[in-house]
């Protein structure tokens, strides 16, 4: 009895220990689940084609979002479109006068707002700081984004669309550092845009991103460097067939090369940038081609370059040009022509000063502002990590004390189903008990009638019928049923019970009742043995629905 009550205790602890795992998993399931799903939202169909069209195709997205009836939006699909319409503008590289509907954004999506479209808006918002002049600012919100990503510990972000925005805040940092001249800065940023763009397959932003680290690498001296990245974006423009593409690299390999004094090179790829110029890029382009065919000594076509320089150039094409003809003059003898071309030297060397020293100050307050940005980023990581940690230890806690209330609670629900089956096991035990008494003072009632049944004239007649194996003797079945009703009073109520019986049935039972064996039994009804059997199957078949038996029958009889 103590080895099964030992062994009951033990399973009891068993599955309550599989309980509590259970509820534990559950519980981590549930955490990370809403932490990772707390913020999804589902958007209209319009919506979702707008915005994969404002990273293709911006004019068809504000063609898209101008047809989108904002009075059957819901409040999460209306800031949805706010942020599209910004995006659109963002993408079609429009000027902005301010940055309050960036501001509201940012602030919505970072409170209430569905949180897989913040790095959206915080991308959005540097772009519009880049539009602003204002590059701190520019910074710190991609600088954001990216928090954003390093932090994703339940990889809500871990997909292409937010992979993309991933390098293309890399790609804004890499060009606002080479901007300010913090090219050694710029180059890191740069890299990683390639690698992702790289992975995506993004052939075109590849181009554009080994552009942008040759140039860097250039500025900062490293030509060896220079050289790699621009052969690697020569590679994939020819693959693309990109004339204009292929026009800007040529004019960054003309320029390396004159600045290494390789002037056949250079003219060789001058000429190739020629061929198909972008109106952004004509001043540049022209300049250089001045100075290499001005290094080549070829007046004629330097000349026509200095025109081109004095038609479309800007400020700094002006001023080279303009030194060129001064100096030509010079060499001359013509003072008198010398005069004014160098008086127009004069004049786009003050510009050129005029814009110089605003933008140092930019470059200075821009670099006091990055660590201002960095320390304030610094103070806003602790003070994240601090609340990461609070909420880590409010979560454990809660969790102990739910497995402490679920355990307790599973402890008393077993105590008290061990008390109620307890319970009942002595109600049954005492139920069987009484039953067991019941049937034992029945079995000697029983008895003693067998006894005094034994003792009647109809009995011994039936005896001695049996004894004198005369075929012809028959006992007198009314003497024999008004005796055994006599002496069994409830055997022939019982009886009543049942289906109607034949003659020979209702002497089959009075003869089982009294005691007389199956063969005995055929003697007195003048049947075989079998027969008798077969009316005892039959009687129970009657009567119940199970397996038909003749000994069911008989101790069925023998019971009433």
């Amino acid at each position: 009895m103590e080895k099964i009550k030992s062994m009951s205790v033990s399973s009891l602890y068993s599955k309550i220990r599989r309980a509590a795992l259970f509820v534990v998993v559950a519980l981590i399931f549930s955490i990370c689940n809403s932490c990772g799903n707390s913020n999804s939202h589902s958007y209209s169909r319009e919506l979702v084609v707008a915005d994969s069209l404002c990273d293709n195709n911006p004019d068809s997205a504000l063609t898209l979002i101008r047809k989108i009836k904002t009075d059957q939006l819901s409040d999460n699909e209306s800031w949805y479109l706010r942020l599209l319409k910004i995006k659109q503008k963002v993408k079609r590289n429009e000027n902005f006068t301010d940055d309050k509907e960036a501001k509201v954004l940012v602030d919505h999506f970072e409170k209430d707002g569905d949180k897989n479209l913040l790095p959206q808006a915080l991308y959005c918002a540097g772009c519009i700081y880049i539009s602003l002049n204002d590059t701190p600012q520019a910074i710190g919100y991609f600088q954001r984004v990216l928090n954003i990503y390093v932090d994703d510990k339940h990889n809500i972000y871990a997909n292409d669309k937010h992979n993309r925005l991933k390098a293309q805040c890399y790609y804004q940092l890499g060009y606002l550092y080479s901007m300010q001249g913090l090219d050694k800065t710029a180059i890191p940023w740069q890299k990683k845009a390639l690698e992702i763009h790289t992975n995506t397959g993004e052939t075109e932003r590849c181009i554009y991103d080994c552009e942008n680290i040759a140039w860097s690498y250039q500025v900062i001296g490293k030509s060896d460097s220079t050289e790699i990245f621009l052969q690697k974006a020569w590679h994939l423009a020819m693959k693309l067939k990109n004339e204009r593409i292929i026009s800007e690299i040529a004019s960054q390999f003309a320029s390396m090369y004159n600045e290494r004094g390789n002037l056949d090179k250079a003219k060789t790829y001058i000429n190739i940038a020629l061929a198909n110029p972008q109106k952004q890029s004509v001043s540049p382009i022209y300049s250089l081609a001045m100075d290499i065919y001005s290094k080549l000594g070829d007046t004629k076509h330097t000349e026509a370059f200095c025109d081109s320089v004095m038609k479309y150039g800007n400020v700094y094409g002006k001023k080279f040009a303009y030194q060129w003809q001064t100096r030509k003059a010079l060499h001359k003898n013509g003072t008198l022509l010398a005069s004014p071309c160098f008086e127009k030297y004069i004049q786009c060397t003050d510009s050129i000063e005029k814009i110089n020293p605003v933008g140092a100050s930019a470059n200075a307050n821009a670099l006091y502002n990055y660590s201002l940005i960095e320390n304030s980023n610094t103070e806003l990581k602790i003070e994240n990590n601090t609340q990461r940690t609070f909420i880590v230890k409010a979560i454990f806690v809660s969790i102990i004390l739910f497995l402490m209330v679920v355990i307790l609670t599973i402890v008393l629900l077993r105590h008290k189903k061990t008390l109620e089956e307890r319970l009942e096991l002595n109600k049954k035990s005492l139920k069987e008990a009484k039953m067991l008494e019941e049937r034992a003072n029945q079995n000697k009632e029983n008895h003693l009638l067998d006894k005094k049944m034994a003792t009647t004239a109809i009995y011994k007649d039936i005896i001695k019928i049996l004894n004198s194996n005369s075929k012809n003797m028959v006992p007198d079945w009314q003497l024999l049923s008004e005796t055994v009703y006599g002496i069994y009073p409830v055997f022939s109520s019982s009886l009543c019970k049942f289906k109607k019986m034949s003659e020979i049935e209702l002497h089959v039972c009075l003869l089982l009742k009294i005691g007389i064996s199956a063969k005995d039994i055929a003697k007195l009804v003048c049947r075989s043995e079998d027969s008798v059997y077969s009316i005892c199957r039959r009687l129970y078949k009657k009567n119940f629905s199970d397996e038909p038996t003749a000994k069911k029958w008989k101790d069925l009889i023998n019971s009433l």
